[in-house]
């Protein structure tokens, strides 16, 4: 189940991102604050980067996307550090690589990453 929601959500969601996305997060924009909002557009945005999240830790042991579907679960989720955690898994060539290679296949611009 969780294998074939990934295989439709990962590469729209991808394709979604904004083409300096990483590059505006890698700047510092103050203290962190949560994002004001509707509180249950909130949390239903938490819980499905929460259900990716252990998507793609169920596919790092089977197959699928597992860490693309673990950066777009994060990128997700609202809690304290994650600029630095999204930056971390940005900063590996192969999400990187995997990450540009779908946006190709859906010939979208290219990531820049920092």
């Amino acid at each position: 189940m969780f294998f074939m929601v990934s295989l439709a959500a990962v590469p729209w969601l991808v394709g979604k991102i904004p083409t300096y996305h990483f590059v505006d997060v890698s700047q510092d924009r103050g203290p962190g604050k949560l994002k004001k909002g509707s509180l249950a557009v909130r949390a239903v945005k938490n819980l499905g980067g929460l259900v990716l999240i252990l998507a793609g830790i169920i596919m790092l042991f089977i197959p699928g996307q597992g860490l693309l579907t673990i950066l777009v679960g994060v990128i997700f989720l609202e809690f304290p550090k994650k600029k630095r955690l999204i930056l971390f898994l940005v900063g590996n060539k192969q999400i990187q690589q995997g990450l540009n290679w779908i946006r190709d296949k859906k010939k979208v611009p290219t990531l820049k990453f920092p």
